[in-house]
């Protein structure tokens, strides 16, 4: 790598370490009289056009990928409300993938210009304008940010089809693209994970070319690596790192937890 990518690389991994082991937040607040993750049905939703409005939340599903993830690649299906924050849907994000939520994230959308940024303001990421602003190409206006704790699902998803990147460890740099694929009218008043494929990479692996020299070393004994690798992910004699391993009831129990810290 150039130089100056080394070296940006190297800046926040230093910075991301600042924050590990933050406590996971509280997803949603929890309504009275209600036990988390039950839905209920929103009839005047029904008569309204288009997706939702300030006044009737609805339900969001999404199918958030692991982007370069092999085929088939690791992903997971999430109901969250429409009136929930973008730093709900990172929660959930998560939660379902079995991240363990201490690097830095945000959410972006590259398809227009200047570039949308979402993420949660931080008194000590002095680098968010002056550091980030020389690695802009001359000319190109810096990217629209919002604070992700304030800016609504509502607020950007309209349409079936709206995708969006998340990225977590700047350092590793997973990208994951998160896709609005159905609106309902039904109310879910905490996330909930249903469906997925495959296991989430083991963190600070390295990124997406990590994780693939890593499955590559697991799958053999005869690797010079192999112990070191397990020894690593801390796998006893006879456990197995199972690629495909994926369990709603895990992801979903992840979230159950969260929303009560």
């Amino acid at each position: 790598l150039p130089m100056v990518w080394k070296m940006f690389i190297h800046y926040m991994r230093e910075y991301s370490s600042k924050i590990k082991n933050c406590r996971v937040e509280r997803l949603v607040p929890r309504a009275k009289n209600h036990e988390p993750g039950i839905t209920t049905n929103n009839s005047t939703a029904s008569q309204l056009n288009g997706f939702t409005n300030e006044q009737h939340p609805m339900t969001y599903t999404f199918k958030i990928k692991l982007n370069g993830s092999a085929k088939p690649p690791v992903w997971r299906m999430i109901n969250i409300n429409t009136h929930d924050t973008f730093s709900q849907l990172h929660l959930a994000i998560q939660c379902a993938f079995g991240w363990q939520n201490y690097h830095l994230w945000q959410f972006a959308d590259y398809t227009g210009m200047p570039r949308t940024v979402i993420r949660e303001p931080d008194e000590e990421a002095d680098w968010d304008d002056a550091f980030m602003d020389d690695f802009l190409p001359t000319g190109r206006p810096r990217p629209n940010r919002l604070n992700a704790a304030s800016a609504k699902l509502s607020d950007y998803f309209k349409e079936k089809g709206d995708k969006i990147t998340y990225t977590y460890d700047f350092g590793d740099g997973w990208d994951h693209t998160a896709e609005l694929l159905a609106t309902d009218d039904d109310i879910v008043l905490q996330p909930t994970c249903t469906g997925g494929k495959r296991q989430c990479p083991p963190a600070d692996c390295g990124g997406i070319w990590g994780y693939r020299q890593l499955v590559e070393i697991l799958e053999d004994p005869k690797h010079p690596y192999h112990k070191e690798m397990r020894q690593w992910l801390g796998l006893k004699r006879g456990e197995q790192w199972d690629v495909n391993h994926f369990s709603t009831e895990e992801d979903n129990a992840r979230m159950r937890e969260a929303a009560q810290e």
